[in-house]
C-alpha cells in the first residue's frame, strides 16, 4: 500500500497570519465547491512526532525494521483489562466495540492507537500556546515558555481517507 503524503510548512508570527493560512488551507480544500472539515492538532514542541501513543516509546523490531505489527496483542490485552476493570461504571448504552472503547480509554489516559484531533482550530492552538495562557509564572513556566516552538497540524480528513481508500483498491487489484 502506498500513499502520497503531501506536508507544506507555513510560519506565522501572529494569530492573523495563522487564520490566513488555515483559510488558504480550507479554500483549497473544496468539493463541488463545498468547503470540507479541517481537523486540528496543536502541541509545544515542533520535535513532537504525530504517532499514537501506544506506538510512541515501542521498539519493536521484525527484520532489522521498525514495525507495529508486533503492538496488536499487547494493544488487545491493555483494550480487554481496561474493559474488563471498567465494564460496571459504563451504563445503558455499553460501548459496543472496540473503537468505542478506545475512545473512553483515550479520555481515561490508556495508550491506545487514537489521537485527538479537533475541528476547533482554537482547540488546538490552546493546546500549542498552553505555557504562556497560564496566568502566574514560576521557574518551569518561564523556562518552557523559552524553549518552546508552538506546532499546529492541519488534517484534510477527506482527502485522507481518500488516499487510503484509493491505496485499498490498488492493492487489491494487485493481488488479483
Amino acid at each position: 500500500m502506498s500513499i502520497k503524503k503531501t506536508v507544506h510548512r507555513y510560519y506565522a508570527d501572529s494569530l492573523r497570519q495563522i487564520l490566513d493560512v488555515v483559510d488558504m488551507i480550507g479554500k483549497e480544500y473544496k468539493e463541488n465547491g463545498q468547503l470540507k472539515p479541517l481537523w486540528f492538532r496543536g502541541h509545544e514542541y515542533t520535535s513532537y512526532s504525530l504517532v499514537p501513543n501506544l506506538f510512541r516509546l515501542a521498539k519493536y523490531r521484525y527484520n532489522g525494521n521498525s514495525t507495529y505489527s508486533n503492538n496488536h496483542l499487547r494493544e488487545d490485552y491493555r483494550y480487554q483489562h481496561f474493559m474488563s476493570r471498567n465494564f460496571d461504571k459504563t451504563d445503558y448504552r455499553t460501548p459496543n466495540s472496540v473503537f468505542e472503547w478506545q475512545e473512553i480509554m483515550q479520555h481515561f489516559f490508556s495508550k491506545t492507537r487514537l489521537m485527538d484531533w479537533s475541528e476547533s482550530l482554537f482547540s488546538a492552538l490552546e493546546f500549542a500556546m498552553e505555557a504562556y495562557l497560564i496566568p502566574y509564572k514560576n521557574l518551569e513556566i518561564t523556562e518552557k515558555r523559552r524553549k518552546m516552538q508552538p506546532t499546529l497540524w492541519v488534517l484534510q480528513p477527506g482527502r485522507l481517507n481518500g488516499a487510503v481508500y484509493d491505496a485499498l483498491l490498488e492493492d487489491a487489484a494487485a493481488s488479483m
